[in-house]
């Protein structure tokens, strides 16, 4: 080789060790955000995994409720007359929220005036062993201030309703 040739293969050798130098500086000044980077997408990554396993298991809860065929409840009204040896409440105000349809939830607040509190706990009972059941959201009660064993009671049930089938769509029928 001649030397001219020699110097050129120098001169390339050193202009490569210097890109060599001046990429790995990069990569090392770069390499703690792309660090950061991967490390949120594998954290979001991980999020979602968690998240899909919860959406299979609504959907497979949403599935079941979807097939309930929607039985009619008994009228809470009956179940406390029955229960309250034909006393009826005083009040009873009932409100509906629209949940994902064809669900809502049906709310039913009721004042019983001076009664045997065991009978408010037997209109309690009863109501939740209907099928489908109302269930006892709250329950505020006052003892009489005279008579032990006495008092006022203000309960709020609540069931779930289902649309029916067909018709004009404005029917509900409880769950």
């Amino acid at each position: 080789m001649r030397p001219r040739t020699i110097d050129l293969l120098w001169a390339a050798s050193g202009i490569l060790a210097a890109v060599a130098i001046a990429v790995t500086v990069h990569t090392v000044r770069t390499l703690g955000a792309t660090r950061e980077r991967l490390d949120a997408r594998l954290a979001t990554a991980a999020a979602l995994r968690v998240l899909a396993g919860e959406q299979a298991a609504w959907e497979a809860c949403r599935r079941k409720l979807d097939a309930v065929p929607g039985a009619k409840a008994v009228k809470l009204e009956t179940i406390l007359r029955s229960a309250l040896a034909g006393a009826a409440p005083e009040d009873v105000r009932d409100t509906a929220e629209e949940l994902e349809a064809p669900w809502r939830l049906r709310r039913k607040e009721v004042v019983l005036g001076d009664l045997p509190l065991e009978r408010v706990l037997a209109a309690v009972r009863q109501a939740a062993a209907q099928r489908p059941p109302w269930r006892l959201a709250e329950c505020r009660i006052e003892a009489a201030p005279a008579t032990p064993g006495r008092g006022r009671a203000v309960l709020v049930f609540e069931t779930l309703e289902k649309k029916r089938e067909g018709g004009n769509g404005a029917g509900y029928r409880n769950l």
